[in-house]
């Protein structure tokens, strides 16, 4: 099976970050995918390609844009192309700099080429609203974890 992952970055999550990150690894446990696919933001996307790396699973890098990174802190930034360099493929949908359209273009791709999605949501407003709600549209299968109901 192919699985697709979309959820909140760490900022959003507050409190919840650690039980989260436990839960998005859990699942993954789980789930066993063949592969999985990944939009590379801070949290939850990347915990699961650390969770792939860690369980040899292969992942599929999609990023949104080109220079996704050039905001983050220097650390976030090498951690970053250290997973990007273990990653199966790195795929870029929509290259190019920057522009908000590219986000929901990345998360269409990861939506239609995955069997089953994996969305940390929590029911607010925001990127990871928007992918569930075309994974919705197109009837794709979904676990959704709310990191507000974990204990």
């Amino acid at each position: 099976m192919i699985l697709g992952v979309t959820g909140h970055r760490p900022q959003k999550l507050g409190d919840f970050a650690f039980r989260t990150r436990a839960e998005v690894t859990r699942a993954i446990e789980v789930f066993a995918p063949e592969r999985l696919l990944t939009g590379m933001a801070l949290g939850v996307d990347t915990w699961a390609a650390e969770t792939c790396i860690g369980l040899g699973i292969p992942f599929v890098a999609v990023i949104p844009h080109d220079g996704q990174e050039r905001r983050w802190s220097r650390q976030q930034q090498d951690h970053y192309w250290q997973l990007l360099n273990a990653a199966e493929r790195t795929f870029y949908p929509a290259p190019g700099p920057y522009a908000p359209w590219k986000f929901q273009k990345r998360n269409e791709v990861i939506v239609d080429n995955c069997e089953w999605l994996l969305a940390v949501y929590d029911g607010t407003p925001g990127g990871t609203k928007n992918c569930v709600d075309y994974a919705l549209k197109v009837n794709r299968s979904m676990t959704v974890i709310d990191p507000r109901k974990l204990t």
